[in-house]
């Protein structure tokens, strides 16, 4: 796991503010689980502008939102340009979707970053096919390391 235990803890009250929330929030946290930003969007994105760079990543993705069951490539994109150590996806039914992203060099993230743009351009083009997904998840995973994990968020 890329993140401290008291980053982690940090995460489970900020998800539950924000996961039924009608806009996106997102917030950034440091790996001591302080909250350094806090950003309001509007139903589909929020504006990365203010985002920094090596922090970890939580953000909802309300319910009308197409990407309401995995990160969208443009979330994985961001958080690896930004180097976070994980970026999180809240949805409404209680399921965090998260990557945990390694070191990379300059190589790497640009090589990631552009099979990122290639299946971006496939789900313009085919849809969001569970099967894309997937395919989408392994060849990152094996390619660059990036974990990627479903999890119930806790009741408590």
């Amino acid at each position: 796991m890329n993140i401290s235990s008291a980053a982690k803890k940090a995460l489970i009250p900020v998800e539950r503010e924000i996961m039924f929330q009608p806009v996106e929030h997102l917030y950034q946290l440091n790996n001591q689980g302080k909250v350094i930003i806090h950003l309001k969007g509007n139903t589909d994105s929020v504006n990365i502008k203010y985002m920094q760079d090596n922090l970890i990543s939580t953000h909802n993705h309300p319910e009308k939102s197409y990407y309401n069951n995995f990160l969208s490539t443009s979330d994985i994109i961001c958080a690896i340009k930004l180097r976070n150590r994980e970026v999180r996806a809240i949805t409404q039914d209680g399921y965090c979707h998260l990557a945990e992203i390694p070191e990379m060099d300059f190589f790497e993230k640009f090589n990631c970053q552009c099979t990122l743009i290639r299946y971006k351009d496939l789900f313009k083009k085919e849809g969001y096919s569970w099967s894309l997904i997937r395919k989408m998840k392994k060849e990152i995973e094996k390619a660059y390391g990036i974990k990627f994990r479903t999890i119930l968020l806790p009741k408590n």
